[in-house]
């Protein structure tokens, strides 16, 4: 029995991409909110047996468990070039959440927020093509 060289992957469909492109969003906003979610939760003075009854500890557990399942969905279906770098998404949910509650924001912190949202949309058009 000769050894047969692995057929090379063909390149993702474009459905597929942009499949992952809205899992991957869907996962920055649910880690958002479960972080949100988990630091109402912390933010109460309970010890360890309170907390772990808490339905908003549960509910930031619940959320990031989903975030997760929709990130290995979006590996599933996308390039890991096109997917990790808009994990970063993250950071512009949580700084427009911080904006939301009427926290002050810093210019260097709007320029962070604009660079990130560049590179996202970069990616984005891109869909992982050389």
């Amino acid at each position: 029995m000769g050894s047969k060289a692995p057929r090379p992957r063909p390149s993702e469909p474009a459905g597929a991409t942009r499949r992952a492109i809205a899992l991957v969003v869907f996962c920055t906003i649910g880690m958002t909110l479960a972080q949100a979610v988990l630091k109402v939760a912390l933010s109460r003075e309970t010890g360890i047996a309170a907390l772990v009854l808490d339905p908003f500890f549960l509910a930031g557990l619940a959320l990031m468990c989903a975030s997760g399942v929709l990130l290995v969905l979006a590996l599933r279906h996308g390039e890991l070039s096109v997917v990790h770098p808009l994990l970063a998404l993250g950071f512009v949910w949580v700084v427009l959440a911080s904006f939301a509650i009427g926290e002050r924001l810093a210019w260097k912190e709007l320029c962070g927020i604009a660079l990130i949202m560049a590179g996202v949309a970069l990616v984005g058009r891109s869909g992982g093509a050389a």
